[in-house]
């Protein structure tokens, strides 16, 4: 018997080594990914065919494509073949496609099918030949990440029995309850544990949830030293996410919160909030609700729950300046914005929920790298169900702004649709359909969400404003009507001001003089000098080039409508002098009126005066929108002016708009002696 068991196990790691390799794939926006889990001490080289790119283990070796094409369309892979006795793996391309690889953990390999052609250095574009060559320089082309920063994400596993572990700390438990691989090597359906960890792996990768970044550059040597070979960094969609130690570059940042500071989910449980209030409540405040030092438990359960205008109204009571306090009004001020203030700001790059805040609070200008929107994906997942639906359109919108839309798809695929966060989803779904379709459809995605009935927000509002300025559509009246009452009713709040400011730029965008004086005369939004001075150039320009004749003339009429800027006083001054008004047009350069008068009366007999012209002095309300707007800045007081005659003064003036600008540049010449 002795002679069969050494047969056996002699021939064992060959049937192991039959068995087929593991092969996932996953479909993303701009990518297509296969993982092969890779044989142990297994080489490989990868290059272009005349069908599209060859994977060469370079070694006996079959793969396992039975679910190849289950996850992912047949849009840039259209089909896929082996040669098992060649361990060759052929993916033929059917879209203007390029693709990259890179190992993981030297156990996996990835292959990126990305569209658009490949660049000037990339990698792996060389013909493949059919006939392996073991030569030196093409093994070179396998790679590993070399992401120093990183190393402390990454522990090498240790091999032990069937089954991988990460090395920890000793076992103390006794010998009773640990764990024996020997004996616990197999889960149900015969599947070895380092087979199932092997699987879930690669799923993981070619999901996307783990993370592995490739090298910018393609300056990588045919040769390398598997000893001083860095560790690949690598990002883990996980609720621990934030207990890891962050990486020496990313510690250096001083404003990098700890990561409890930032655990939103453990603030709270699964249980009712009645009972989870009931017990912090009462190791908060005590026998003495009005006594208590420190509501910083309470304020968590609120912000854990969503219950934001509760923890705020704790936030507002007693000295709350510590580092914790500051961020919990942070994370509630980016739940429910009150004001412009920022917390996460300088937090952008921490290897934390930190930096998930901080693109809330403040979107990015550039797409983070693969390691950062791990970290900011893992931290969004990690959030309750309710949270996610909270934050997740605005940070769709911010993934989306800068060209992420694959990520964008990630988190809108996890946000419900409630009723409360409709608007913020009707907001990111534009957004992406501005990205593929472009900005009308964009705006008609709005405007279903507007007229469906449902709840309509100011940021809602706001973006639906701004898309009709860009598409210059005209928005219905009911919306502006809406858009009114909302911002009367919020006032002077900083989201008023935005959405007056939106109304202000969609009505100078279509000619809308009326909406966009009404706006900008508005008492209740507070502005600063320096704001409304700009509104008011923006708001003189637009009438200058587009009001109608009459309305110009009622608007140049009224001093306290015009800017100091003195270029478009000049193009004012300009079109009244076309207009015959050259008094006026004198007294708005800055000139002494009476030498202003006298001489340009003399260059022009018939040129109109407004001492000429009756006072009729029509109330503002009287006049139609289509005018032009002369209900513009009704808040304000009209100086008494008549031009109801004046296209007959026009048409009597014999002056041309030349000889009255060259006679308007002597005076100020003179003026300036």
């Amino acid at each position: 018997m002795r002679p069969h068991f050494v047969l056996f196990f002699l021939c064992f790691p060959l049937f192991a080594k039959a068995q087929p390799l593991f092969v996932q794939t996953g479909e993303h926006e701009n990518f297509t990914r296969v993982v092969i889990a890779l044989p142990e001490g297994a080489d490989w080289r990868m290059g272009r065919t005349a069908a599209g790119y060859r994977i060469d283990l370079m070694r006996q070796a079959e793969f396992d494509l039975g679910r190849f094409f289950a996850l992912i369309p047949k849009r840039r892979i259209g089909d896929v073949s082996q040669i098992p006795a060649r361990g060759v793996l052929d993916l033929a391309i059917v879209c203007d496609c390029h693709a990259v690889a890179s190992e993981y953990l030297d156990r996996y390999l990835i292959i990126d099918v990305r569209d658009g052609p490949p660049g000037q250095n990339a990698l792996f574009e060389d013909p493949l030949a059919i006939t392996p060559q073991e030569d030196e320089e093409q093994r070179g082309r396998a790679f590993r990440v070399n992401l120093p920063a990183l190393r402390s994400f990454y522990q090498p596993f240790e091999a032990v029995g069937d089954a991988a572990r990460l090395p920890t700390e000793p076992d103390v438990r006794p010998a009773s309850v640990r764990f024996n691989p020997a004996s616990s090597g197999e889960i149900e359906d015969g599947t070895s544990l380092q087979e199932t960890l092997t699987r879930s792996l690669a799923r993981a990768l070619s999901d996307g949830t783990v993370s592995s970044s490739l090298p910018k550059t393609s300056n990588i040597s045919p040769k390398y030293d598997p000893i001083s070979e860095t560790y690949p960094g690598i990002s883990v969609t996980s609720t621990q996410l934030t207990g890891l130690e962050p990486s020496p570059d990313m510690a250096q940042i001083a404003d990098c919160p700890d990561g409890d500071l930032l655990a939103v989910e453990t603030w709270g449980n699964s249980a009712p909030f009645h009972q989870q209030y009931r017990a912090t409540a009462g190791a908060v405040f005590g026998d003495e609700p009005d006594k208590s030092e420190d509501t910083l438990p309470l304020i968590r359960l609120y912000l854990h729950f969503g219950f934001v205008a509760e923890a705020r109204q704790l936030l507002n009571t007693g000295d709350m300046s510590s580092r914790a306090h500051q961020i919990a009004r942070g994370i509630a001020n980016v739940l429910e914005p009150v004001d412009d203030s920022s917390v996460f700001r300088e937090m952008g790059e921490c290897s934390s929920p930190a930096a998930m805040w901080s693109m809330l609070e403040t979107p990015p200008v550039r797409v983070p790298d693969d390691t950062l929107r791990a970290t900011i994906l893992a931290s969004f997942k990690a959030l309750p169900l309710h949270l996610q639906s909270r934050v997740g359109p605005g940070l769709a919108s911010a993934f989306m702004a800068v060209g992420d839309g694959d990520a964008a798809q990630q988190i809108l695929t996890r946000t419900s649709a409630d009723i409360a966060v409709q608007p913020a989803l009707a907001i990111a779904k534009s957004d992406l359909i501005a990205r593929e379709s472009g900005p009308l459809l964009a705006r008609d995605q709005l405007a279903t969400a507007i007229l469906q009935g449902g709840p309509v927000t100011p940021e809602l509002l706001i973006r639906f404003f701004d898309l009709s300025a860009e598409t210059q559509s005209a928005v219905p009246a009911e919306t502006i009507a809406i858009a009114d009452s909302l911002r009367f009713e919020l006032g002077g709040d900083f989201l008023g001001q935005r959405l007056g400011d939106a109304q202000f730029n969609y009505a100078l965008r279509l000619s809308d003089f009326a909406l966009a004086g009404a706006v900008l005369s508005d008492p209740r939004v507070a502005r600063s000098p320096d704001q409304i001075e700009a509104f008011k150039e923006a708001f003189a320009e637009s009438a200058t080039n587009r009001m109608t004749d009459e309305a110009f003339a009622r608007f140049a009429f009224d001093d306290l409508r015009l800017p100091e800027n003195p270029t478009v006083r000049e193009n004012i001054a300009s079109r009244l002098a076309d207009l015959g008004f050259a008094e006026r047009a004198s007294e708005i350069l800055g000139l002494r009126k009476t030498e202003a008068a006298s001489d340009l009366r003399s260059a022009q007999p018939n040129a109109a005066s407004t001492d000429d012209i009756p006072n009729l002095s029509p109330p503002s309300i009287d006049v139609e929108v289509s005018d032009g707007g002369s209900g513009v800045f009704a808040s304000q007081t009209n100086r008494d002016m008549a031009i109801a005659e004046s296209r007959t003064l026009i048409e009597a003036s014999s002056t041309t708009r030349a000889e009255i600008l060259q006679r308007l540049q002597e005076l100020s010449l003179q003026e300036n002696e």
